[in-house]
């Protein structure tokens, strides 16, 4: 009897199934299969791993971004300091020129942005107000924190502050100076328990660094403050980066539109009493070189919107702003030196002490609150400080 050729390959699959062999082809061709698709399963898996790693790692990037914008803000503004934060800072023109107008990039990461933006709290917009920071990185990681900023501690850029970009101090040829950020108590007691501040403070590096030229190791040990070291020799002079000539001007203007304010407009300053203690003011010097020959005394603020060159006597208490250059010098009639005693702050373009001029400036923070306090108050600039912060998104 013949078979038919399906009959023999079902005749033959059924012997090789029927063997054990073929039990174990199968089952292993069973097994690999498996074992791809676990194989499959688990690469899947990984690469998921991966992407979510790498979602988490540039997330947190963007908030390092976004905190280091922050950061950044703040200091812009505090290095500058605050009357009134809505004119001073909220606005457009004031912050763009502070802090700029483009997104800044994260020196450590290159692939990490962030970009700033300040508004004032309409409920009290000269004390308070907002830093919003967003922070970008790679995968389109984005992350947003908001930090509520009020007013805080004043400014205090210590007892002497070179305010010119380009100041050049010459302290003369004698140690006949002394220049203390230490606190000192409004009768020129020491105050330990007070701030302590650079004995000058300076708007860059090359102004820094001409003070610490102009030096000699003798005067290094006459400027004292933060900083300072006896061994090594180090005096207290620090950059600061502080009010640039605009943000004076700013300054000066707050101060003089919201106060009495007495002006005198001789180049020569006629000796006598520009406010005490107890009854503090507001002195203005508008003639661009003035001279004081005598002697006088005052209590409060006094600014000169040009220089001030003191070949007599001068002791002041609260805060002097001199636009243009202090010069101590001596009087060419009488021969005299000229001499300067400042318990508060001196803020000048520059300091010139000639010949056998002294000067005793030290630092007080309550004769800078004295200050602060003139008419309606307000006067000297504060730094602000986070009072709460949340992420946005």
């Amino acid at each position: 009897m013949k078979t038919s050729g399906r009959e023999r390959r079902r005749a033959r699959t059924g012997a090789i199934l029927s063997e054990p062999d073929g039990y174990a082809m199968v089952s292993v061709i069973l097994v690999l299969l498996l074992l791809a698709t676990l194989g499959g399963a688990s690469l899947v898996n990984s690469g998921v791993d991966l992407q979510s790693a790498s979602h988490f790692r540039t997330a947190r990037q963007a908030f390092f971004a976004s905190e280091s914008g922050i950061l950044h803000a703040l200091g812009t503004i505090n290095a500058r300091g605050v009357q009134d934060f809505s004119e001073d800072i909220a606005d457009g023109d004031n912050w763009a020129r502070l802090y700029g107008n483009s997104d800044k990039t994260m020196v450590s990461d290159l692939q990490s942005q962030y970009q700033i933006a300040v508004a004032f709290d309409v409920a009290d917009p000269a004390s308070s107000g907002t830093i919003t920071s967003t922070g970008t990185s790679d995968m389109e990681a984005r992350r947003t924190l908001r930090v509520r900023l009020v007013k805080g501690p004043l400014a205090g850029a210590g007892p002497l502050y070179l305010a010119d970009e380009d100041a050049d101090p010459d302290f003369g040829d004698r140690d006949q100076f002394l220049i203390d950020g230490n606190d000192h108590n409004t009768d020129a007691s020491a105050n330990p328990g007070g701030p302590v501040r650079p004995g000058v403070s300076t708007r860059n590096d090359d102004v820094a660094n001409a003070a610490v030229g102009s030096l000699t190791n003798p005067q290094k040990e006459r400027v004292r403050g933060l900083g300072f070291s006896l061994s090594p020799l180090s005096p207290s002079v620090l950059t600061t980066d502080g009010p640039g000539s605009i943000d004076l001007d700013q300054i000066v203007g707050h101060i003089l539109d919201a106060q009495a304010v007495t002006e005198v407009h001789d180049p020569v300053l006629p000796p006598g009493s520009y406010g005490s203690p107890a009854v503090p003011q507001v002195t203005r010097l508008t003639n661009p070189n003035v001279r004081l020959e005598g002697s006088m005394s005052g209590a409060g603020i006094l600014i000169a919107d040009g220089s001030l060159t003191i070949s007599g006597t001068a002791d002041f208490m609260g805060w002097m702003i001199v636009r243009g250059d202090t010069i101590l010098s001596r009087n060419e009639n009488t021969g005299v030196d000229g001499n300067a005693t400042i318990l508060g702050s001196l803020w000048t373009g520059d300091l010139v002490i000639q010949v056998g001029g002294s000067a005793v400036i030290e630092y007080c923070e309550a004769c800078m609150a004295l200050a602060d306090g003139v008419g309606t108050g307000n006067n000297v600039p504060r730094i602000m400080t986070v009072s709460s912060w949340q992420e946005v998104f």
